[in-house]
């Protein structure tokens, strides 16, 4: 067998891992909104509020901690989502050649009430495209303004008289094409859309700006460069966020489909997934060689696996594979916290790398979804060094990770990229007494293994024992992990 040893190092935290790096997205495109959320209040289907039943309660377990509602019909026309459900207009959007009418029954306020009730912020992104900068100003009244005005007072009519306090605000999405837009025409939108912005008494909007298409790689460089420079000439507008956007394609089979692939497709795609790295690290160099990004937070507001769609529209398979890419980006994410500081999958319910699929009244949760909920205790936590010697697998480091510490709770989380071989790894913090907590492991009996309505638990977390051996004077254990697997360790530093 295969052996390997990790080492982790307590006392030399290397930052907080921010919790928005576990985000999440939504948008009104193929299957996502209806019928995956939204099933209405009159539905045979289980529902809280019209909220799809198992919809809501696996993201009230996963406890995302910001939702993004992306530019799309409902974003780009927010007055269509608002009001009584049967008098708010049908409108058609064509994606990959597929026509989608959204009736707009979930709305602002239906979004807005799902961020409240699993306890996630918003992210709300306005069209500059289609919109004017008066209509995401009148957005933002609508949503956050307490006082006697027109917009607040609808919004009360309409069932919430209480702000919903939105933070988090996007002028814009994919400029490059949505609008189409150069860098230097789109840094003249948002410096008109930023200076009508309200910023009411008491609140502290987040202003978030469209970054590159990391995929384009000859590309993303200088438009970040043209953007920041036109952003910084004469009156700076204010600049939180820069939101890039990283997808791992396999939209023309490069790495085999999204269920049948061999072992170099499969070791090929996890290669193309961390690409991703690069694109941090150099839009994070860019900001910081700027003086109007400097203070700006790096954001990935859209990463994931996207596979060639199906009959369902947007729609994919969710695999073993998918959670091993998923697992190995979060990792990844979690060592660069000092770089990045928020990154939302695409997307949660029944589009792209999905959390969620949705079959009739079922509701199963995917791979990928395990994977977030198992890596949920990494929130908020202090960043470890650790070292992992294990060796390569299909030019990949075979095994790898994470670790983090909080409340004296070590996490570690570990990915065997391997496919074929177990490897036996002895797990050492140097002069630490260890106590377990908890360890889970997700793996399955083969790389293209997922669930179905059908076998919704194909793949699904198993507690499993690590052992202490005596001589360690329980500064260590071994454990053989599996092939091709996610696990997750919770220890206890004893005193």
């Amino acid at each position: 067998m295969l052996s390997a040893s990790i080492t982790l190092y307590p006392r030399e935290p290397q930052g907080e891992i921010s919790p928005l790096l576990h985000g999440q997205s939504l948008e009104p495109v193929g299957e996502g909104i209806t019928p995956g959320v939204w099933v209405g209040e009159n539905d045979e289907i289980p529902h809280h509020n019209g909220i799809r039943q198992g919809v809501f309660d696996a993201l009230r377990q996963l406890e995302p901690p910001v939702l993004r509602w992306s530019e799309g019909s409902g974003a780009a026309n927010w007055r269509d989502g608002i009001g009584p459900r049967e008098g708010r207009p049908s409108r058609v959007t064509t994606h990959e050649s597929r026509d989608h009418i959204d009736s707009n029954a979930f709305g602002t306020h239906e979004f807005l009430r799902l961020c409240r009730d699993i306890g996630a912020q918003a992210w709300l992104s306005g069209s500059v495209a289609s919109g004017a900068p008066r209509d995401l100003a009148h957005w933002v009244e609508y949503c956050n303004f307490d006082g006697p005005t027109t917009l607040a007072q609808a919004r009360g009519k309409n069932g919430d008289p209480t702000p919903f306090g939105v933070r988090f605000w996007g002028i814009g999405g994919q400029s490059w094409d949505v609008g189409k837009f150069t860098p230097e025409t789109y840094a003249a939108k948002y410096r008109q859309f930023e200076s009508v912005f309200p910023r009411f008494s008491g609140q502290e909007p987040f202003l978030i700006a469209v970054g590159p298409d990391g995929n384009q790689a000859q590309q993303s460089a200088g438009s970040t460069r043209q953007l920041l420079q036109k952003l910084g000439e004469w009156r700076a507008p204010q600049l939180d966020g820069l939101d890039a956007h990283f997808t791992t394609s396999n939209s023309q089979n490069q790495f085999g489909t999204a269920t049948a692939f061999t072992l170099d497709d499969y070791y090929g795609m996890l290669s193309e997934s961390l690409r991703v790295e690069s694109v941090i690290d150099e839009q994070r160099a860019l900001l910081d060689a700027s003086p109007i990004g400097r203070d700006a937070k790096l954001i990935l507001g859209r990463w994931g696996v996207s596979h060639q769609c199906g009959e369902r529209p947007l729609w994919q398979p969710n695999t073993l594979r998918d959670a091993i890419c998923a697992a190995m980006t979060l990792d990844l994410f979690h060592r660069k916290c000092k770089v990045l500081w928020m990154a939302n999958l695409s997307q949660g319910v029944n589009v792209g790398q999905a959390l969620l699929h949705t079959f009739e009244e079922i509701t199963v949760r995917t791979p990928t979804f395990h994977v977030f909920d198992l890596y949920k205790r990494h929130r908020g936590g202090q960043l470890l060094h650790a070292d992992f010697e294990s060796g390569e697998a299909g030019g990949l480091p075979r095994l790898s990770g994470s670790a983090s510490y909080q409340n004296g709770v070590v996490t570690l989380s570990v990915v065997n990229s391997g496919a074929r071989s177990p490897v036996e790894a002895t797990v050492e913090m140097p002069g630490s007494n260890l106590e377990m907590v908890a360890a889970k492991e997700l793996s399955g009996e083969g790389l293209a293994a997922q669930n179905t309505a059908e076998a919704p638990e194909t793949l699904a977390p198993r507690e499993i024992a690590p052992k202490f051996e005596p001589a360690t004077s329980k500064s260590s254990f071994v454990h053989t992990f599996a092939p091709a697997s996610v696990t997750v360790f919770l220890i206890k530093l004893a005193s």
